[in-house]
């Protein structure tokens, strides 16, 4: 007889043959076969399985008396008539933001027994699983569940910039940035930032009220942006970094002002500002809880986990102790 799932078989062998003939007869369909082959047959017509054998011989009884129909699954017919049943859309519950982080720090960071059983491939592409993962989470728990538009600002950019933080140290101090970005991933991430800044920019526009609220945080936001995209260019990757920098950091929702606007002083001092964001005074090495707060300013986990080293030039390296 056909195959059919666990659950279904669960719920239709409650009935004997004898039943489900008769609500295959009450359905108007062929009522000869074993009781798996009734089962995929009332399965085809969309009746659902679901409840005890009482409610399915009561659905027969209501069709049989004329005083109801057999419950139907949600669904539709596709060009050869067979049942196609509705999909269930994406959930649009509010995501939590600590228990991503978890999630993306528990793949980021694995313990140094399961590092040493992996192979050369699987250590090389570490970096580029991670931030997949970052991009999957920013698109289903920020994007498509609309976070900003729903009026959760905050959680948005919470979770945005855990996820960055995560991987971006993770870039820099675990695995190594050789090889980010085989499929585009990057460019993905690049795009969902993008994204994001125009979003929130639409939204302060009709909030006036938020402006406050996103003036006093956008230090940290951008301030993991900008370790991120100095980092870039040492790795070989200035056409991303590039791309990052017209694409996101040059953004209108910064509030700063344009490239044209600004003049070359300004530029300049701008760049000496952001290069000497947090790194150690010249021959100065930070180490410690001093270092870890350089690295990851959102980290709010143990510190007495992490190692972490700030050089006067400003690149920094973690490891788990």
């Amino acid at each position: 007889p056909p195959s059919l799932s666990p659950s279904l078989t669960c719920r239709f062998m409650k009935c004997t043959a004898a039943q489900l003939k008769e609500l295959c007869k009450a359905a108007g369909i062929k009522v000869s076969g074993a009781k798996g082959e009734l089962a995929e047959r009332l399965k085809k017509e969309g009746l659902s399985g679901t409840g005890n054998r009482y409610d399915l011989v009561l659905r027969l009884v209501q069709l049989a008396t004329g005083n109801g129909e057999p419950k139907k699954a949600r669904g539709t017919r596709n060009e050869a008539g067979e049942f196609v049943p509705k999909k269930r859309g994406p959930s649009m519950a509010i995501p939590d933001a600590a228990k991503l982080l978890a999630r993306v720090e528990k793949l980021a960071y694995p313990g140094d027994k399961v590092v040493f059983s992996w192979s050369n491939y699987k250590s090389k592409y570490h970096l580029d699983r991670v931030l997949g993962l970052c991009c999957e989470l920013f698109e289903r728990h920020v994007l498509v569940k609309n976070l900003i538009e729903r009026d959760h600002l905050e959680l948005a950019w919470t979770i945005v910039n855990d996820l960055n933080g995560v991987w971006g140290l993770c870039g820099n101090g675990i695995r190594g940035w050789g090889y980010i970005s085989v499929d585009g991933t990057l460019d993905m991430w690049i795009d969902k930032m993008e994204a994001l800044c125009n979003r929130t920019q639409a939204y302060l526009a009709t909030h006036p009220e938020k402006q406050g609220w996103w003036q006093g945080h956008t230090e940290e936001a951008e301030s993991i942006l900008r370790k991120i995209h100095r980092e870039l260019p040492q790795y070989g990757m200035e056409p991303d970094a590039k791309e990052l920098q017209n694409k996101v950091l040059q953004h209108p929702v910064w509030g700063h002002p344009t490239p044209e606007s600004s003049t070359e002083e300004e530029g300049v001092e701008a760049e000496e500002r952001g290069r000497a964001e947090g790194a150690p005074a010249e021959g100065e090495v930070l180490t410690g809880a001093a270092a870890l707060a350089v690295c990851m300013p959102s980290y709010t986990g143990d510190p007495d986990l992490m190692n972490a080293t700030v050089y006067p030039d400003g690149t920094f390296f973690v490891s788990r102790k």
